[in-house]
């Protein structure tokens, strides 16, 4: 609309808070939980293991090097706990552009699975087995596969459900609460997209949209703390997968513009 930009307020690594809160839930324990909740930063945690690296030097490597084992981590994070098996796993990395061999991809699980033991537990498993839960609102997922147990019980159902309450809580805002004036456009996986008015508030309503979110996925992910249930808001005029926050002067959100390289 005129007058309007799109504020764009998504959940920071929310997969491996849920399966975190979840591993918690049924053993008691999560080494992955302990990390979140003290701020870290579980990609780069587990992409200084890859590498043979203590976080806080991995942390001030190269560049280059930091973003290649980051990128890394993530489908090795990602994937085993949803119940990947190795083949599977080698075509994951290829397609986020970092191809591993056979050989890798099991030595990776190793690390993995030495740096979160409590997660043997939860993949073990028979084969022809099926699978049911529950979710925290109650929904029942009967007869499940190994993978649809593995991957919607841990990681999957837990921030849907989050990501409901905070649409219904940010939707009531928008017609009858402090967001009047702003409209949903769009749930976009862990994100969400509204049109919020252009001028001096779009700092204010970002910040309000984040508190919901984060307050309604906390209600779900009951173990985690504020450290780990956390969102980054970016304000654009045209939706785009490459904006990132822009602060003016006085520390308040602003909009991000596209650079001229990148419009043409």
């Amino acid at each position: 609309r005129p007058g309007y930009v799109y504020l764009s307020v998504d959940y920071s690594a929310l997969e491996l808070v849920c399966l975190a809160n979840t591993i918690t839930r049924l053993y008691g324990h999560s080494k992955l939980r302990d990390q979140l909740n003290e701020g870290m930063d579980p990609h780069a945690l587990l992409g200084a293991k890859l590498v043979g690296l203590s976080y806080e030097e991995f942390l001030k490597t190269e560049l280059k090097s930091f973003k290649y084992w980051r990128t890394l981590a993530k489908p090795i994070g990602l994937g085993y706990p949803g119940g990947m098996g190795i083949d599977t796993m080698m075509t994951l990395c290829d397609n986020y552009g970092v191809p591993i061999t056979r050989l890798e991809a099991q030595e990776f699980k190793n690390i993995w699975l030495n740096e979160y033991p409590e997660m043997n537990l939860y993949l073990e498993h028979t084969l022809e087995e099926t699978r049911d839960y529950t979710t925290f609102l109650g929904m029942v997922r009967a007869n499940c596969s190994y993978t649809e147990w593995c991957n919607g019980n841990a990681l999957q159902s837990p921030g849907a459900e989050g990501m409901k309450l905070a649409m219904f809580k940010v939707a009531q805002e928008c017609f009858c609460g402090d967001l009047k004036g702003c409209y949903p456009v769009a749930q976009i996986h862990d994100e969400l997209l509204l049109e919020v008015p252009e001028g001096d508030k779009m700092h204010c309503k970002a910040k309000k949209v984040q508190e919901i979110m984060e307050d309604e996925l906390a209600s779900v992910l009951t173990y985690m703390n504020k450290k780990a249930i956390r969102t980054e808001a970016v304000l654009m005029r045209a939706w785009s997968k490459e904006a990132s926050p822009v602060y003016d002067n006085a520390g308040n959100l602003t909009i991000w513009e596209p650079s001229e390289e990148a419009a043409g």
